[in-house]
């Protein structure tokens, strides 16, 4: 289980019609890499197989994990104390990716000083057609006071360029 972040904010999850979404711009034949899995609540495995993608999720610390041989992508939610190490690690690694962030870490110092570190180039932000609200792991309700907005920073896995869902 994804236990390893230090803030309980950290732990909220994607809905699923928010994954629905985003999957319209995916080509079918990705296998999707889910590194963030945190109560064991497999909503996105489970949203992402129910719409035709294979899902391969892995409990164990990101950090310290390879992506699986049999994926494409990551796509996920990271835990949002680590984005920008979650960013680095992808850069690093030269990741095909897709992360559900708020939207102020695109325009931020850390990532610009990322982007020049790597000379990335070749990224898509992907806007949700709505503001994302997230699910509180411990009741498992929506919460209705999401107060950012969140965007897919994405890499490889779309042209480059802005889109709106």
């Amino acid at each position: 289980m994804y236990s390893h972040s230090l803030k309980p904010s950290d732990h909220w999850i994607t809905q699923p019609k928010t994954w629905v979404e985003f999957s319209r711009v995916l080509r079918t034949d990705e296998k999707i890499w889910e590194p963030f899995v945190c109560k064991s609540h497999h909503i996105s495995k489970e949203t992402w197989e129910k719409n035709g993608f294979e899902c391969i999720e892995t409990e164990s610390d990101f950090f310290t994990t390879e992506m699986p041989a049999t994926t494409t992508c990551l796509i996920s939610n990271p835990p949002f104390s680590r984005k920008f190490d979650v960013l680095d690690k992808c850069f690093h690694l030269n990741l095909k990716f897709a992360l559900l962030l708020p939207s102020w870490v695109f325009a931020s110092s850390t990532f610009r000083k990322l982007i020049k570190k790597y000379g990335i180039n070749d990224l898509s932000l992907i806007i949700p057609s709505k503001r994302v609200h997230y699910i509180n792991p411990e009741s498992m309700e929506i919460g209705k006071k999401t107060n950012f907005d969140s965007i897919f920073i994405s890499r490889c896995m779309i042209e480059p360029g802005i889109y709106y869902l």
